[in-house]
């Protein structure tokens, strides 16, 4: 069910940097050579034939010239490192590095000296636990009832569900050309699991939508389910809860509307009243969006947390 994804090759791309452990390479420039192979969602961008819907060569290319003059490295790993996070910055599910040191200083004759180091995105493939927070909508049908079994559903797949909000009401937001829709009936629910987010994403909340009967033939249309990940984190090593940020085209996260979107905002300050997303107090962003219609119609049923 997920989109699209191929590789894209950039090699030989050279500049002149200061990277190696003995005191002249700190002083004295010498060549680097990097080749970048990325994988990338290319669906929408073949498609439409617009480079918005892909990452870039161009931008790869000034990412890796930028570290081999920028910051010092001692090691070629810790280069090779610092371009591959900066690369999955730009939304690419896996990227391979590999940068060559041509001229390194070895006392015996050779060809070439490189590192290569691979590195897959977060929201690809992960071992640990995640935590979700998935905002439900549906507007067709018995749209109380549907949220309520697909919050039942999430555990049939290996899904703690930590909290639920109660349900809302709201007007559907719907472009000037759009026929009148049904409200909606909203919910916020916080969950944990192994899943990392593109699993989640296809293998879990898809999955429950087609159950329900969703499907995608108009955008902003009217929707049996809609189940989207509107924040994902990770536990860290040291037990913390941190958020993963995602460019990628298939799954951005956090989701691009969270901010902007009281039918969202309120259930989820009602189970988390202290989020943060990406930095921010997710309180900050509720007056702006006080204008808009939403009535709750059940009461609250915040669930067990057993972090």
């Amino acid at each position: 069910m997920g989109m699209q994804t191929d590789w894209i090759k950039l090699t030989g791309v050279t500049a002149w940097g200061t990277h190696g452990v003995l005191t002249t390479e700190h002083l004295t420039p010498q060549p680097f050579v990097v080749d970048v192979e990325y994988e990338v969602v290319t669906e929408l961008a073949y498609k439409s034939d617009d480079i918005a819907y892909t990452v870039s060569y161009a931008q790869v290319a000034q990412i890796v010239v930028d570290n081999i003059t920028g910051a010092h490295c001692d090691l070629l790993e810790t280069l090779a490192q610092h371009i591959a996070q900066d690369v999955l910055r730009l939304g690419v599910r896996e990227v391979v590095v590999r940068v060559h040191k041509p001229q390194a200083p070895i006392e015996h004759t050779f060809q070439d000296v490189s590192v290569q180091v691979r590195r897959s995105a977060l929201i690809k493939k992960a071992n640990g636990s995640f935590e979700y927070v998935l905002g439900l909508g549906a507007n067709l049908g018995e749209s109380n009832k549907t949220i309520e079994l697909a919050i039942k559903a999430l555990e049939e797949y290996e899904v703690e569900v930590l909290r639920v909000s109660s349900l809302y009401q709201s007007m559907p937001i719907l472009r000037p050309e759009q026929e009148v829709q049904p409200d909606y009936c909203n919910a916020v629910v916080l969950v944990r699991t192994s899943y990392a987010p593109l699993e989640f994403l296809e293998q879990v909340a898809q999955e429950i939508e087609f159950q329900f009967g969703r499907t995608r033939t108009e955008s902003w249309g009217a929707r049996t389910l809609d189940i989207d990940i509107l924040q994902a984190r990770k536990r860290t090593m040291q037990g913390q809860w941190e958020e993963i940020i995602s460019s990628d085209v298939e799954l951005t996260l956090p989701h691009p509307q969270v901010r902007a979107r009281r039918f969202v905002l309120e259930p989820w300050l009602e189970i988390e009243p202290t989020a943060v997303v990406d930095g921010e107090s997710l309180s900050s962003y509720l007056p702006a969006t006080l204008y808009q219609d939403l009535h709750k119609i059940s009461a609250e049923n915040k669930g067990v947390d057993n972090r």
